[in-house]
């Protein structure tokens, strides 16, 4: 069994989205995100595979403005 942790970072924006996506082969095991705040903060609302091979994870900002971005992780694993 090989495993592989695929992901990238989005631009920063006051709600940041990304979807990390697997290479061929693999399946989806999991998936991870990490919100890059600063100031007044950003939070995460939601992580959820969006497919079999992708993931998809957002954040905002509430009340007071807070442009950040957000990373997010696909994990996948197959058979060798």
């Amino acid at each position: 069994i090989s495993n592989i942790v695929n992901g990238g970072t989005s631009a920063v924006v006051a709600h940041p989205s990304y979807t990390a996506t697997l290479g061929a082969g693999y399946a989806l095991s999991g998936c991870g995100a990490f919100v890059n705040w600063t100031g007044n903060g950003n939070l995460l609302w939601q992580i959820k595979p969006a497919s079999a091979t992708t993931c998809t994870a957002s954040s905002k900002d509430h009340n007071l403005s807070a442009p950040s971005s957000i990373s997010g992780y696909t994990i996948g694993i197959r058979a060798n």
